[in-house]
């Protein structure tokens, strides 16, 4: 395995949706199929998935969790406490939501290069990760 990519739960939400004929649901699969080796995945991109499958997808409790059980070989990141107060200074320096800069700390901290999210500038680098919008053209 390479360097592992963070990927943000907008991609794994996207990739489980059940509209086949959804542009944004096609990329994210094809994403994932192409770096399947190079993924990793944090508590917190796990726990904001299942509760989006439920609400958003509408998957049932089953469902969401046989979709996060094909997860399981992927490395998973713990976020610690240092990675969130690192994330609360990302957030206050960048002006970025404190959501997205604790999962840049988690990504930096698990030596991850490559954030992907379209939550994000694509190509904005901060400390040594550079995030990647896979829906940009």
């Amino acid at each position: 395995m390479t360097t592992p990519m963070l990927v943000d739960t907008n991609i794994l939400v996207y990739a489980a949706g059940r509209g086949e004929d959804d542009p944004k649901g096609a990329r994210a699969r094809t994403v994932l199929v192409e770096n399947h080796a190079d993924l990793a995945f944090s508590t917190q991109v796990i726990q904001e998935t299942y509760v989006n499958l439920l609400k958003r997808v509408g998957y049932s409790v089953s469902e969401a969790r046989g979709f996060l059980a094909g997860l399981e070989t992927f490395p998973l990141i713990l976020v610690t406490r240092p990675i969130i107060y690192r994330g609360i200074a990302i957030s206050d320096r960048y002006q970025l939501s404190f959501w997205d800069s604790v999962l840049v700390a988690t990504a930096d901290e698990a030596g991850c290069r490559t954030l992907l999210t379209e939550d994000l500038q694509d190509g904005l680098r901060i400390g040594g990760v550079t995030v990647r919008n896979p829906f940009v053209a």
